[in-house]
């Protein structure tokens, strides 16, 4: 028994020893390959540690090549601009997009009305209802538009919207525009013609739209001129009184007021037509330019500060809007120019004059205190009006319209209506010079070398508008409210935007 159980034991003993020398073999023989393949791959056997081994090498070269991520080039100047203002666009870039359908239409003209001239905050009846801005004449034909089809054109043109291309535009806000205006000196100054006192129609509504109220001002340099109409809040209306509240100003800067139109057709005085046109002195023109006299020296009374008023809240600057158009034209300069059949040569003297008037009312207004200047770009008319009963779809396509035969003059020719983008291109480059020499020094600081001017560029905006003209016989006016509207949706988002940014300036001055 005990023999038996050794036996066993010592087969056991055998077994284990024969196992692990197998492994000692196998493990042998593995060490070693794996220490000359260490020693090839290091060496490349010949003791040289700085090279691969021709096996490594090949192997490195079939890998596939992945190339590494590109660096993104540097941002341009136009889009660092949209960057700084997104998700907005930037205020000089408004203007550039398409019009697009209301979502959800107005269904009818009452709709369409109602959204217009009834619309109200607190939902109640202003009591205002816009004008038609310019009536229609009786026609040669006698045949006139009827009342349906007025209103038929009045509910298309309602049921279009602005878009931009390069972001969103800050929603109006008609109580954020008066606090503004209130906190400067002035407000708003509307100047030039016809269609600048349309676009006062529109803003004077929204504000009464907002639940505010505002009366007429018959006082200050302009009390006298029916050219002239101002506003101010109604202080006995409670809304009013609450906005004064908010606007931390004092309550005298209430009594006066916040927004004025001057009728100035030319921009300029007759005396300056004269000037520039080299033309006789004792000379009488045969059209009368509807024009305030010595309104810029009305302006600089308007604009200043009252009673240290600036340490008290009344600290940002007054606006002044300058525009004019058609009136600057052959139909209504011919006697100051002498017509002769150069007929080209005729033209180059009221354009050379025109860029001659830019300097004149440049120079007048940039001495004014504490204003901000801006010119909007001249309205476009459009030939062939009535047969456009929606916007065109792009710039692009307005363009290519424009440039059909017949399409870009209009009847009679001689009201340059051509000319204006030229014009516009004018008012740019001329502000742009005006900007670049105003803000020449070492600190970049730019007071008292002038108020600044900016350029209002519509023109895109408003070209694509051909179906929003006042009527079939009007294709140089505007129908209230729309294209007016957006004018001043477009103010207001530079106003605020502007505002912000330099707010957050100032903020990272204290970090």
């Amino acid at each position: 028994m005990i023999h038996h159980a050794s036996t066993s034991r010592f087969r056991n003993i055998l077994y284990i020893l024969t196992v692990g020398a197998f492994l000692l073999f196998l493990c042998s023989e593995h060490l070693n390959s794996f220490t000359n393949y260490t020693y090839i791959y290091t060496t490349n056997g010949d003791g040289d540690t700085n090279s691969l081994n021709t096996t490594s090498q090949n192997f490195e070269q079939e890998m596939p090549d992945y190339a590494s991520e590109p660096v993104p080039p540097p941002l341009s100047p136009e889009e660092l601009e949209i960057q700084k203002y997104s998700p907005y666009c930037p205020p000089d870039r408004c203007a550039h997009g398409h019009w697009v359908p209301r979502v959800p239409p107005f269904q009818t003209y009452e709709e369409a009305d109602r959204w217009i001239n009834v619309y109200h905050k607190d939902g109640l009846d202003p009591g205002l209802r816009l004008p038609d801005p310019e009536p229609e004449p009786v026609p040669v034909s006698g045949v006139r538009i009827t009342e349906e089809q007025k209103k038929d054109r009045y509910l298309e043109m309602s049921n279009w919207v602005w878009e931009s291309e390069f972001g969103k535009v800050v929603p109006f806000d008609a109580e954020e525009l008066v606090v503004r205006l209130l906190k400067s000196a002035g407000g708003l100054f509307l100047v030039g013609d016809s269609l600048t006192i349309h676009w006062l129609y529109t803003v004077h509504h929204r504000i009464y739209q907002a639940g505010l109220k505002l009366e007429e001002y018959h006082e200050g340099p302009l009390q006298y001129e029916g050219l002239a109409p101002q506003y101010r809040l109604d202080m006995n209306h409670p809304p009013c009184q609450e906005l004064v509240q908010r606007a931390g100003i004092p309550l005298e800067r209430a009594y006066r007021p916040i927004l004025t139109h001057i009728v100035a057709q030319s921009l300029v005085t007759p005396d300056e037509l004269k000037k520039i046109f080299r033309a006789d002195w004792a000379y009488v023109h045969h059209h009368h330019y509807f024009t305030v006299n010595n309104w810029e020296v009305a302006l600089a009374e308007l604009t200043k500060e009252v009673d240290g008023e600036r340490a008290r809240g009344v600290n940002e600057d007054s606006l002044v809007v300058v525009s004019n158009g058609a009136h600057w034209s052959r139909v209504r300069l011919r006697g100051y120019v002498e017509e002769t059949t150069d007929y080209e040569g005729f033209r180059r003297r009221i354009e050379h004059g025109y860029s001659e008037m830019i300097k004149v009312v440049m120079g007048n207004l940039a001495p004014l205190p504490h204003t901000t200047l801006f010119f909007r770009s001249i309205s476009p008319g459009h030939p062939l009006c009535p047969q456009f009963p929606v916007p065109f779809s792009s710039m692009h396509d307005a363009e290519d319209w424009s440039l059909q035969p017949g399409h870009e003059k209009p009847d009679p020719e001689e009201w340059d209506w051509d000319m204006f983008p030229e014009r516009n291109d004018k008012w740019r480059q001329a502000i742009r010079k005006y900007e670049e020499s105003r803000l020449e020094s070492s600190d970049g600081l730019w007071n008292g070398r002038g108020n600044k001017w900016i350029y209002l560029d519509f023109w895109s905006m408003d070209f694509q508008r051909i179906d929003a003209h006042t009527g079939y016989w009007d294709c140089l006016h505007y129908a209230l409210p729309f294209e007016h509207n957006q004018w001043t949706d477009m103010l207001f988002h530079r106003l605020v935007v502007e505002s912000r940014l330099t707010e957050r300036d100032m903020e990272s001055l204290d970090y």
